[in-house]
């Protein structure tokens, strides 16, 4: 009894160094549940010291190596495969579901408090896994008909309509005059593209129609890319309101990869690519290639999809503004890679229209630091009026 008050009396930190047995034979003195947890903690902290870091440096990794996968494949099957076909790409984009939706079940079935999927959220992850289709059949053919270099520097401009949307819809967000400064430089870098016209075209793509077609295709999923920022940013503040953070992050990869992969398996059947497909796997010159072309359908399905698990995890775990620093660093990696590789052009219009997305970006990330600064004091100081702000990358998919 003498040892039992003595040891209450003592630190929590105490704790982790007593190691001596002690037999407590009446119920009095058996600790209490609280005194249990108080003893787990600190032997907690000690062991998982370095976790965070860990996670943070192979989350990291994860993200860029994943992201920069599907470009650099779809570039190889152009140029070296000679397979050129759009709605045959999305179907790959989005194939990927499945493995999200395996680690959503696991982490369902290990939570303890379980939600289930309202009509509304069920409506919300259609409407977004629409839109997420329609961005990546956009998108596909700015991958099949630019230079990967061109298309990784182009789709840089959704900064350009995430601020003007963010001016139109979301009043409460602060926008400073940087970051205005910034859509000037990337509508700059995209005329400089614009005026490169053929250097910045694929090798595969004689026609100047091509090039128009992944240009104009390129700008307008990035359009739909903010658009869906915007929604989602939106949709997450009903989750707030109704007390739901977002931790959910494998339950809207796995789900908005369902919808997407849905809508997107109709398009080639539509438009009749599927026959093209036929004709190609099927002709001689494509027999000594199926196990090459078997391994790249792979990568993009093991790639596309689950980089979104890493850019949410990140997102939440870290910061927006760490993802967006990733984002830089990850087309900055895919453009060397594009020119080394499948030994594009890099012209005068290359080069200036990556110095003015560089002048952009940095720009944009200054601006939006100093807003979120100003946006926590004006919260400190009327906290009643205090919007809901949830990240917005986490919903900005770019690949």
């Amino acid at each position: 009894m003498e040892k039992t008050e003595k040891s209450e009396q003592t630190d929590v930190t105490d704790y982790t160094e007593y190691t001596e047995y002690t037999d407590y034979t009446s119920q009095s003195d058996f600790p209490k549940n609280d005194q249990f947890d108080q003893l787990k903690k600190p032997l907690r902290k000690r062991k998982k010291r370095y976790r965070p870091t860990i996670v943070a440096i192979c989350s990291s990794l994860g993200f860029v190596l994943l992201n920069s996968a599907p470009t650099l494949v779809v570039k190889y099957l152009n140029e070296y495969l000679h397979i050129v076909f759009p709605w045959f790409t999305v179907m790959l984009l989005t194939g990927g579901w499945p493995i999200n939706l395996f680690f959503f079940i696991v982490r369902y079935m290990k939570r303890k408090s379980r939600h289930k999927l309202s009509r509304w959220s069920f409506g919300a992850y259609a409407f977004l896994g629409f839109l997420d289709a329609l961005r990546m059949s956009l998108m596909s053919f700015g991958m099949n008909y630019l230079s990967g270099s061109t298309y990784m520097v182009l789709k840089g401009t959704n900064v350009i309509f995430v601020v003007i949307m963010t001016k139109m819809f979301l009043p409460n967000r602060v926008l400073m005059p940087l970051h205005w400064l910034s859509v000037v430089f990337f509508a700059g870098s995209m005329g400089v593209l614009a005026v490169g016209g053929e250097e910045n075209q694929s090798h595969h793509t004689t026609s100047k129609n091509y090039f128009l077609i992944g240009f104009i295709c390129t700008i307008t999923s990035s359009f739909v890319n903010s658009a869906q920022s915007i929604i989602a940013e939106k949709y997450f503040r009903k989750l707030k309101k109704d007390g739901r953070s977002f931790t959910r992050a494998s339950e809207l990869a796995s789900f908005n990869g369902l919808f997407s992969f849905l809508f997107a398996s109709i398009l080639p059947f539509a438009v009749g690519e599927h026959q093209q497909w036929i004709k190609t796997f099927s002709s001689q010159s494509f027999q000594n290639k199926h196990i090459i072309f078997i391994v790249c359908c792979l990568l993009i399905f093991a790639s596309s999809q689950p980089s979104y698990l890493f850019k949410f995890s990140l997102t939440d775990f870290l910061s927006a503004f760490f993802v967006a620093i990733l984002n830089m660093i990850r087309r900055l990696l895919v453009v060397i890679l594009c020119v080394i590789l499948y030994n594009e052009s890099f012209g005068w219009s290359k080069i200036v229209s990556i110095v003015l997305m560089m002048i952009g970006f940095v720009l944009y990330l200054y601006a939006s630091r100093n807003a979120k600064k100003i946006q926590q004091k004006e919260n400190v100081k009327d906290p009643e009026n205090k919007p809901l702000i949830v990240k917005t990358n986490q919903i900005n998919k770019v690949i």
